[in-house]
C-alpha cells in the first residue's frame, strides 16, 4: 500500500482515475482513498453496493454528510478504469469512458489543510483503516486542480484500453 499527503480545498476541482481488475465484488474493497479527521474524505471502492464500484465524497455539510455515485454492476477478472471528477459543484463517475452518474454538489466544509491519500486501502486519521483491495491495480492519475470533460476522460481511456481491456 502506498499513502501520501494531498492538499486541496474542498471547493477545488479534481479528478482521479485507476486501471484496476478485482478479485472481489462481494466485499468492500477501496482502490484509492484520501481521508483525515472530522469525515473529510473521498473515496473510490468496490463491492460496498452489489458488485459496484462508488465515488464517494464525504467533506458535505448538512444531510447527508456524503455523496455515493454508483457504476453498473462489475466482474471479477477483467480490467476496468474508473475516473471520479469533483468540478466544484458536480460530482462525476465514468466507467471505461462512459458517464455512469452524477450528482450535483452544492454544501461543502472546507478543507485546507492535507489530508492523507492511499492506494490499495482506506486511510484515515493517518493510518489505514479497513478494506484491504484484493486485485491488481494498474495506472493511476490525480488530477489537482482539474476537473476532467468527459471528452478528456473518454481519450485517457481509450489511450491505455489496449493495454488493460
Amino acid at each position: 500500500f502506498l499513502s501520501w499527503d494531498i492538499v486541496i480545498k474542498s471547493a477545488d476541482p479534481f479528478s482521479i482515475s485507476a486501471w484496476f481488475n478485482t478479485n472481489t465484488v462481494s466485499s468492500t474493497s477501496w482502490v484509492i482513498s484520501a481521508g483525515s479527521n472530522g469525515g473529510t474524505n473521498w473515496d473510490i471502492k468496490i463491492g460496498a453496493t452489489s458488485g459496484k464500484i462508488t465515488f464517494r465524497m464525504r467533506y458535505l455539510v448538512g444531510s447527508p454528510h456524503y455523496s455515493d455515485l454508483l457504476s453498473s454492476t462489475i466482474s471479477t477478472n477483467t480490467w476496468y478504469n474508473v475516473t471520479g471528477v469533483f468540478t466544484g459543484s458536480q460530482q462525476l463517475l465514468y466507467l471505461n469512458g462512459v458517464q455512469e452518474s452524477t450528482a450535483n454538489i452544492t454544501f461543502r466544509r472546507e478543507l485546507t489543510t492535507h489530508i492523507a491519500g492511499a492506494i490499495g486501502t482506506f486511510y484515515y486519521n493517518g493510518v489505514p483503516y479497513s478494506g484491504d483491495y484484493d486485485g491488481e491495480i494498474g495506472p493511476l492519475s490525480f488530477y489537482q486542480s482539474k476537473s476532467l470533460s468527459p471528452k478528456e476522460v473518454l481519450q485517457n481511456y481509450n489511450a491505455l484500453k489496449g493495454r488493460f481491456g
